[in-house]
């Protein structure tokens, strides 16, 4: 095979190999979302604003449940419900209006998670009120139906407000707990679905 030709085949390969790592770029490139994230350490009650947030790119395997993308608008004015680290991308759940959040301070070694109340109504948002103690039911289906468990017991309800996301309201209701705790209903809402009920309604 003559030089001329070698080159020529060399040339077709590589630009083949271009073309197919780009094609692949692309393709993982399409599966990310734009997420809005943190720019700073966010404390407890931190108001959002244009410049201590911002939408990054993540992959979409990695998005928390309950972030905000960017077909959303950056939620300005509202307030931070728990801390966020620098990075971490914000939980619609986790803000809240000024009304809604008490002037007090934290206990040493507890933080605030919200929680979403399915099929919010104002009635029965108002059984669910600031001291109220209530506990966490994680609620996930199965081949023999819905089960339901109790994952925290005794929970002090530490504010109540609504989220509201286009014209939908919902009701959330935040909870005074220890970061074992936090870490329990993470992972309840990660694999189904988190509600509250008074101590009495589920033994």
């Amino acid at each position: 095979m003559s030089k001329a030709k070698r080159q020529i085949q060399f040339s077709v390969s590589s630009m083949l190999l271009l073309l197919t790592a780009t094609g692949i770029g692309l393709g993982v490139w399409s599966s990310t979302t734009q997420v809005l994230v943190a720019t700073e350490n966010l404390d407890h009650k931190t108001e959002i604003t244009e410049t201590n947030v911002e939408f990054k790119r993540w992959f979409a395997g990695s998005i928390p449940p309950g972030s905000i993308s960017s077909e959303e608008s950056i939620p300005v004015g509202t307030y931070t419900m728990t801390r966020f680290r620098k990075g971490q991308a914000v939980i619609r759940e986790e803000l809240a209006n000024l009304t809604g959040i008490p002037n007090v301070s934290l206990p040493l070694g507890h933080t605030v998670i919200n929680i979403k109340i399915p099929n919010y109504t104002h009635s029965n948002l108002s059984v669910f009120q600031p001291g109220v103690r209530v506990d966490v039911i994680a609620i996930a289906n199965s081949e023999d139906g819905e089960r339901q468990k109790i994952i925290c017991r005794d929970v002090r309800i530490f504010n109540v407000g609504t989220s509201t996301s286009g014209s939908k309201a919902s009701g959330i209701v935040g909870l005074l707990v220890t970061e074992d705790q936090v870490t329990a209903i993470v992972e309840a809402r990660s694999a189904g679905q988190v509600d509250l009920g008074l101590p009495s309604n589920l033994q």
